[in-house]
């Protein structure tokens, strides 16, 4: 079980969930996952998880403070190239299920991208 840092929200893994200790967790919202993740689902995930191919991640944008969460349709280039200019051609590639379409982004636009290691509950405490 991660607890927040007020005490009043709780996210509870299954055994099996490998996490490190910065991982977190974010509420789905949508089907554009389905059917690995549905609309309400609780994610985990661990920046310290190396994200690949076909893999679930939350994308964290340089000009935002809310997350993507994609499937990656192709591995991520190197971190080296992800400040490189667009016209160089570094970008992550990801694919939606609800439609089925894919989508590209340039890397130099990323701030960070974190794997999925699994799925948890999460619950909110109540008053005591």
């Amino acid at each position: 079980m991660a607890e927040s840092d007020s005490n009043k929200e709780a996210v509870y893994l299954p055994a099996d969930v490998q996490a490190g200790p910065d991982a977190y967790g974010l509420g789905i919202l949508g089907n554009q996952l389905s059917p690995d993740l549905e609309d309400g689902e609780f994610a985990v995930f661990d920046p310290d998880a190396v994200p690949g191919r076909g893999d679930i991640v939350a994308v964290w944008w340089k000009d935002s403070d809310t997350p993507s969460v994609i499937k990656l349709h192709l591995a991520l280039p190197p971190k080296e190239l992800w400040d490189c200019s667009e016209e160089l051609g570094a970008v992550m590639v990801a694919e939606t299920a609800n439609p089925k379409r894919l989508r590209s982004a340039p890397m130099s636009k990323v701030r960070a991208v974190h794997r999925m290691v699994g799925k948890g509950e999460h619950h909110r405490r109540l008053s005591t």
